[in-house]
């Protein structure tokens, strides 16, 4: 009777010591899928952002294309956070000035385009 519960005492100790690596190995495992799942949440945000710009410049731009309306149709929906103050309207003509300013201002900080004008006014691509 002594050896077969040397004998179960010592499975036990194998099942445990099994057990306990695979915990550990799960654990690393599930931080280093999270720790991915992050960088990958952070560059969706990222082109998120991007395409969002790109579009208000396409749009102060005056491209209304029906193939870009498509692509922007197109796109996953992301909720954004509302903000508590209300909008103020602005005319028509100087959203649309502000949009195209902000666009070219945001294509510069991202390096899209670098600051320079042309006889015409417009910015220099890069």
């Amino acid at each position: 009777m002594s050896e077969a519960n040397s004998h179960a005492t010592e499975l036990t100790s194998q099942y445990i010591a099994q057990v306990t690596g695979d915990l550990e190995r799960n654990t690393k495992e599930q931080e280093r899928i999270g720790q991915e799942i992050e960088t990958l949440q952070e560059q969706l945000h990222a082109l998120q952002h991007d395409h969002t710009v790109l579009v208000n410049m396409q749009q102060a731009l005056g491209d209304a294309s029906p193939a870009a309306e498509a692509d922007t149709a197109a796109a996953p929906s992301v909720p954004h956070q509302v903000s508590a103050e209300p909008k103020q309207s602005k005319p028509k003509k100087a959203a649309a000035t502000s949009a195209k300013e902000d666009g070219i201002q945001e294509a510069r900080r991202q390096g899209l385009i670098r600051e320079g004008i042309h006889g015409n006014g417009q910015a220099d691509p890069g």
